[in-house]
């Protein structure tokens, strides 16, 4: 499950300080009522986030950050959201489109494509791509960048649709409360 590190560590390196157009935050905060007991924090410098207390944060990942680039578990380990942190603005379709070419080369050859803008309370460029997962089973990937002034992210996720009853609200925990601080 750790293709997508490979495609987002190759474009990191063009997308590395490119003037992406900063993008405004909408003004939404997460739902409280998503934030409740069964959830854990991540709290740094940069960013916060909650998400389900039953995940985890693959901390023995070589490239693993905590401030930068980490991914958060499922359980199961069927699933995952990945998040790069940058203190710089991004180009956001760069990004996704390079994404999008290497996910749809190596485990979504075909696919479909379905384009959107928001994700939690952030404005941006993302993709979803639902397919067999390499051939196999059923499954999506949804990529998505914000870019702003001082700090800027991307977050993958990942996961089969046999698993997305169990999986997506805890991806919609984490993207209502993903908070980027400002510097």
């Amino acid at each position: 499950m750790r293709t997508p590190y490979l495609f987002c560590l190759l474009v990191l390196a063009a997308c590395s300080g490119s003037p992406g157009g900063a993008r405004k935050k909408a003004a939404t905060s997460p739902p409280q009522q998503q934030l409740g007991h069964a959830s854990r924090i991540i709290d740094r410098a940069a960013f916060r986030l909650y998400y389900p207390a039953a995940w985890t944060i693959d901390t023995a990942d070589d490239d693993y950050d905590p401030d930068a680039l980490f991914s958060i578990d499922v359980s199961n380990d069927n699933a995952m959201s990945m998040f790069f942190v940058f203190d710089t603005d991004i180009d956001e379709d760069l990004f996704v489109n390079e994404q999008v070419k290497e996910f749809r080369n190596q485990l979504l050859k075909k696919s479909t494509l379905t384009r959107f803008r928001e994700w939690g309370r952030y404005r941006g460029t993302g993709v979803e791509l639902k397919g067999r997962i390499m051939g196999v089973f059923p499954g999506r990937v949804r990529i998505f960048a914000h870019s702003g002034a001082e700090s800027s992210f991307i977050n993958v996720e990942q996961y089969f649709d046999s698993d997305s009853a169990r999986v997506a609200p805890g991806m919609e925990l984490i993207a209502a409360s993903f908070l980027l601080k400002q510097p």
